[in-house]
């Protein structure tokens, strides 16, 4: 029992090691997450200012990172704040105060590429980064005051997230779905191609 309980022991504390004592979080869902918070801001019209605009969707970011199940980070919940480079940063709000203090630890960082209609997660380090697009959903007068303020603060910060590389696969949508053959990329040779 005892030899048992130290393998165990020695497990868990290899693997915090290996991980360098932290969680890893899904920079995937953590950026389609704040693709849907965007969404969810295009349609409001009862903002009129752009600092309001980025708060209204820091709040309604953490509403959502907090409420997707399964949970994107089980261990505490995820504040979010925003920076003065129009970037957001979210980190483990132990205490539930919104101020990261030292021992809590940063989880990611979120930028908006707006030359590129996409929206960029990144480890703390910078190591690993993952997009999700946002074409579309650029309507509204809401959208265009916060995107001109994000952009904004970028410039002010010489922050350029279009000349960032993604890093992290995205999971294949059905892995189980083979590569089209030659016949089915052929199409079905309509009017429209002129035959």
């Amino acid at each position: 029992m005892i030899k048992l309980l130290s393998m165990v022991l020695a497990f868990a504390v290899s693997l915090l090691v290996g991980c360098g004592g932290s969680s890893a979080i899904d920079l995937n869902r953590v950026s389609e997450i704040a693709t849907d918070a965007m969404q969810a801001m295009s349609n409001r019209a009862d903002i009129n200012d752009g600092d309001k605009a980025i708060e209204a969707l820091r709040k309604e970011f953490e509403l959502k990172l907090n409420s997707s199940r399964p949970l994107v980070y089980p261990e505490s919940y995820i504040a979010v704040t925003s920076e003065a480079d129009g970037s957001f940063k979210g980190f483990n709000d132990t205490d539930n105060n919104h101020t990261q203090s030292a021992e809590e630890e940063e989880l990611f960082k979120i930028e908006i590429d707006a030359e590129n209609n996409r929206v960029l997660a990144s480890n703390p380090s910078g190591s690993e980064t993952a997009e999700s697009p946002f074409s579309g959903m650029m309507t509204g007068m809401l959208m265009g005051m916060m995107m001109g303020n994000l952009m904004g603060r970028q410039r002010s910060a010489g922050v350029n997230p279009a000349s960032r590389k993604t890093n992290v696969q995205r999971p294949a949508r059905n892995a189980s779905r083979s590569a089209p053959s030659a016949r089915s990329r052929a199409g079905s040779g309509s009017h429209a191609r002129g035959k």
